[in-house]
């Protein structure tokens, strides 16, 4: 994950953020759902 997002990066900043924002939102709801299960 970490990679892509670096590699994304060097092709263009307002790419680069995009992708690296849509993964922030991936791994927050991630450990949502996570925590989510956990309290089940």
């Amino acid at each position: 994950m970490g990679a892509e997002g670096v590699g994304a990066d060097t092709e263009g900043v307002g790419e680069g953020e995009l992708i690296e924002g849509s993964w922030l939102v991936e791994w927050v709801g991630e450990e949502l759902l996570l925590a989510a299960m956990a309290e089940r």
